[in-house]
């Protein structure tokens, strides 16, 4: 899979009607990436949504995960990023290391 960023972008409209799959969030990345050394670096925007992107498991994560609200952080960073052929939403908080990939239910 490669990821391109296809904007900086703010955060998704997101309503009952319009819900978002929360794939993935990590907390502290630099333990993410001590602990998996498969893990980007922090601050490779592409790298990292690939990486997050392989936690999304389909119509699987579409059943857990679906929500009706945001819930990245006010002060995040979001990229708008292809990976696989689909369109994800990537949050990043870069003072704090955490990050979010969702998207739109399959």
């Amino acid at each position: 899979m490669t990821a391109e960023i296809v904007a900086f972008a703010g955060p998704p409209t997101v309503t009952a009607d319009l819900p978002i799959v929360d794939v993935v969030f990590i907390q502290e990345w630099n333990i993410e990436a001590d602990e998996n050394p498969g893990a980007p670096e922090w601050g490779d925007w592409e790298a990292m949504a690939e990486y997050l992107a392989q936690w999304d498991y389909g119509d699987e994560t579409d059943a857990a995960h679906t929500v009706d609200y945001w819930q990245g952080g006010t002060y995040d960073d979001t990229y708008q990023v292809r990976v696989g052929g689909l369109t994800y939403w990537l949050n990043v908080e870069w003072g704090l290391r955490y990050a979010g990939l969702t998207r739109r239910p399959l």
